[in-house]
């Protein structure tokens, strides 16, 4: 069923044939026929309906199954539970357009020019429901839909399309900033229920209105004109529907098991017939008694010590059978969604470390989820909002969702910064993309380092005055080692010009001769002022409080 019908002329430079219009699927009175003819699946629910419905599901008949999986969805505490988690965390990672590399001024123009047509069609997206309008979001509601697919195995939205006014954005090409003005594209997503489909052909199509079941076939979705967009994931509730269905049989026998085993039985004995008034009071008599079984033993003849005697079932009959597997269901279905069982579920049952092994899982899960709803937006409805403003066929940009505990980046961050340490040219722009973040643009505000008080480097890099003090302060300090080994200085010099001789002779003379003036002067020099010291006490005071004002700041 095509919605859409029309086209447009060109936007200044570009053009291109567009839906000019759109409707909802679904009008007010269909959407209140097509939820009348809705209904519960679990209440008669069986081992063998169920199989039906799930054989069907495989032949393409997905109807039956479909309702079975969205009153699961609403109705298991369980799925309750892990569903909206696991659906619900793409949509709260933060998103960008990232731009492809390109190879030429005039494709880094396209490039920019597709991001910023993308970037407003994303700000200015519009989810909704075909049978529920009350259900309306932006972009993070759109992912949570297409989360959909994860359970259902197919999420269908239907595109309602709206040309947008003309904006002007701002473009860098080589350091230089153009002021261009492009057309805009908006659409709205209508979310379909898949019991409204069938596949048995192999490509989904929309069933007419009243017929949602088996053995009716609909009308192939037209994806190749941007008006359906189709996600395909895991279809976890096929599984999950099979370990419903054990844990409610379990949950049935249990309940069962109460009120059969757990409670007292009564026994009535009485010589009376069964017709006579005393049989009769006897009965109504037994009757009085509240819980468990009543019988009552008519023309007993025997010795009758206890007329009436209340029973407690013995033996070693215990419900723990029935809790064993309910709860192993349980642990299933969150095994499922989440990539393993809750910590609070598995501690003290032997199967693994809990919640570091589920945290472990549920990060690679997530980054699955994420690249499926990125490729089916770039393929079903990036490429045409390009294609629908500027009239380009391959898409220059494209939608990016990256995540910061991504073990991928992780590895991206520590071989950029290896390769870079080696010399290795790498681009800045692509490695910013990747982590997530957006190179700068010219006259924006840049971050820079934090400068550490106690380095030597933010000292240097402190104000010219406090440079020149350091400066000063080192000669003053190697002028204050000379003068306090001044004594020395002839027999050092006479020793450096013997070595320089190479004069055996020579050499063992200045080498004697220094030793001499050492043991003669050397306890002469450290009882004398030193120099040195007397420098430092000078120094030391200015440069102190130097450092504590340098730190307040």
């Amino acid at each position: 069923m095509n919605a859409l019908s029309g086209s447009i002329g060109s936007f200044g430079a570009f053009t291109n044939s567009l839906p000019a219009r759109g409707r909802l699927i679904y009008s007010a009175s269909t959407s209140a026929f097509a939820n009348l003819g809705r209904f519960n699946p679990l209440r008669n629910l069986t081992p063998s309906t169920l199989a039906t419905a799930l054989d069907g599901f495989d032949a393409g008949w997905l109807s039956d199954a479909a309702r079975i999986f969205a009153r699961i969805s609403d109705r298991d505490s369980t799925v309750k539970t892990v569903k909206p988690k696991r659906e619900g965390a793409p949509a709260r990672a933060s998103w960008q357009i990232a731009k492809v590399k390109t190879t030429s001024p005039e494709e880094a123009l396209r490039a920019e020019l597709h991001a910023a047509v993308l970037e407003h069609a994303y700000n200015n997206l519009r989810a909704t429901d075909a049978l529920d309008s009350n259900l309306c979001g932006g972009f993070d509601m759109l992912r949570r839909q297409m989360m959909g697919a994860v359970s259902y195995r197919y999420a269908v939205h239907h595109i309602i399309w709206k040309p947008g006014p003309a904006r002007v954005v701002e473009v860098e090409i080589e350091g230089v900033i153009k002021r261009v003005s492009v057309p805009t594209m908006e659409a709205t997503f209508e979310h379909v229920p898949l019991e409204y489909f069938e596949n048995h052909r192999g490509r989904l199509a929309l069933l007419p209105m009243g017929y949602a079941g088996s053995g009716v076939e609909g009308t192939q979705l037209p994806r190749e004109s941007g008006d359906w967009m189709v996600t395909c994931g895991e279809g976890l509730l096929y599984a999950v529907a099979i370990c419903y269905m054990f844990k409610k049989l379990a949950l049935s026998d249990w309940i069962e098991f109460s009120q059969d085993y757990a409670q007292g039985k009564v026994l009535g004995r009485t010589s009376a017939a069964e017709d006579s008034p005393a049989g009769v009071a006897f009965r109504e008599l037994v009757s009085t008694f509240t819980g468990g079984s009543r019988a009552v033993v008519y023309g007993d003849d025997g010795n009758i010590a206890d007329p009436i005697e209340t029973f407690q079932n013995s033996g070693t009959a215990s419900a723990d059978v029935f809790a064993k597997l309910v709860e192993k269901m349980e642990r299933a279905i969150v095994a499922l969604y989440r990539g393993a069982d809750l910590g609070t579920m598995s501690a003290g049952s032997g199967e693994g470390s809990g919640a570091s092994l589920q945290g472990d899982e549920t990060d690679g899960l997530l980054a699955d989820d994420v690249q499926m709803i990125c490729e089916s937006l770039w393929s079903q409805f990036d490429a045409f909002v390009i294609r629908y403003t500027l009239g380009d066929a391959r898409p220059l940009a494209y939608l990016s969702i990256p995540l910061s505990n991504d073990p991928d980046l992780a590895q991206i961050r520590e071989n950029a910064g290896f390769l870079a340490d080696r010399g290795v040219p790498l681009s800045a722009q692509n490695i910013a993309e990747r982590l997530g973040f957006a190179v700068a643009k010219s006259g924006e505000a840049l971050l820079s380092r934090a400068a550490s008080p106690a380095s030597l480097s933010a000292f240097n890099a402190a104000q010219p005055r406090q440079q020149k003090f350091l400066a000063a302060s080192l000669r003053s300090a190697a002028e204050g080692i000379a003068k306090d080994f001044e004594p020395l200085r002839a027999p050092l010099a006479a020793m450096v010009a013997a070595l320089e001789s190479g004069d055996e002779k020579r050499i063992t003379s200045a080498a004697a001769s220094l030793k001499q003036e050492i043991e003669s002067k050397g306890a002469q020099i450290l009882k004398a002022d030193s120099e040195l010291a007397s420098r430092l006490r000078s120094i030391l005071p200015p440069a102190l409080l130097s450092g504590i004002a340098q730190s307040t700041k």
